[in-house]
């Protein structure tokens, strides 16, 4: 599933049951979240996401995280794109609200392409 690319009043998106990876899109000054949480050997067996279109503030933090254990099972992928990952106004908004998902393992995968793809395994790979 590739995550629609949104504002703040948009809801976030679920991982249907048969999919089994999330793609971001591609991002320019955009943020993207994917949380992963219940897993069961190895695999996760929900994953929801949000495209924020040109900013961390245009992410629906709310309906992101509506329902989510913050456990240490739990993950959160923090995305930027090229212009977001390099903004340290950005960095400073996304660790102002990390209390959110405190409790929870979290990365910032950074890599060639600012389209990121995480599967059920919580593997993360670059399209």
């Amino acid at each position: 599933m590739e995550l629609t690319m949104q504002y703040a009043e948009g809801e976030a998106e679920d991982l249907p049951a048969d999919d089994e990876e999330i793609t971001t899109g591609y991002m320019g000054d955009c943020v993207s979240i994917i949380v992963a949480w219940d897993v069961n050997d190895g695999r996760y067996a929900n994953m929801r996401g949000f495209h924020g279109s040109g900013a961390f503030g245009n992410i629906n933090l709310d309906s992101l995280f509506s329902g989510v254990p913050l456990t240490r099972e739990t993950r959160v992928f923090i995305c930027m794109g090229s212009l977001s990952r390099s903004n340290q106004y950005e960095h400073q908004r996304i660790e102002g609200e990390s209390w959110r998902w405190a409790g929870a393992g979290v990365e910032w995968p950074y890599g060639p392409s600012t389209n990121v793809r995480v599967d059920r395994f919580g593997l993360v790979s670059f399209v």
